[in-house]
């Protein structure tokens, strides 16, 4: 079995987790410039805004995510949004995905949070299997998902 880790991104991983999300970028067909750049730094810099996390696999990094903080009434309150989660191809279709969103859980229950909220592509077949196997659900007519702690 795999060893997983959530690497708390700090100011001297920056560029791994630049590399990261410019492999993510490319996987989705998202737009790369300056502003995700001094985005991934403000983040980094600044916990008040949420958590960017390298995701390690024995020892190796393998992919990131990121959960920010939000509030809703809607959610009671505090809440985190999965805004990134991207796993390199390698580390793909082994039961990664499973163990990286209950150590994501275990993070938003430490930080207070009472639900995670994320979206994803219509289109993701694959990470919409996963995100209903660990228990999101859509939110009315909207592709949000939430799964409330």
């Amino acid at each position: 079995m795999d060893s997983i880790t959530l690497r708390q991104a700090s100011p001297s991983l920056i560029t791994e987790l630049t590399r990261l999300v410019q492999a993510y970028y490319r996987y989705d067909s998202l737009v790369y410039d300056v502003s995700v750049e001094r985005a991934i730094a403000d983040l980094v810099n600044d916990t008040r805004f949420g958590n960017a996390w390298l995701i390690e696999i024995d020892g190796d990094i393998g992919g990131y995510l990121i959960l920010t903080a939000a509030f809703d009434i809607e959610f009671g309150g505090s809440h985190g949004i999965v805004t990134d989660f991207f796993l390199e191809e390698r580390h793909r279709g082994r039961g990664v995905g499973l163990r990286i969103m209950s150590l994501v859980e275990d993070e938003a229950r430490r930080l207070g949070y009472r639900a995670i909220e994320l979206s994803v592509t219509k289109s993701n077949f694959r990470a919409r299997k996963l995100y209903d196997r660990v228990g999101f659900v859509g939110l009315n007519d909207r592709d949000a998902m939430v799964k409330r702690l």
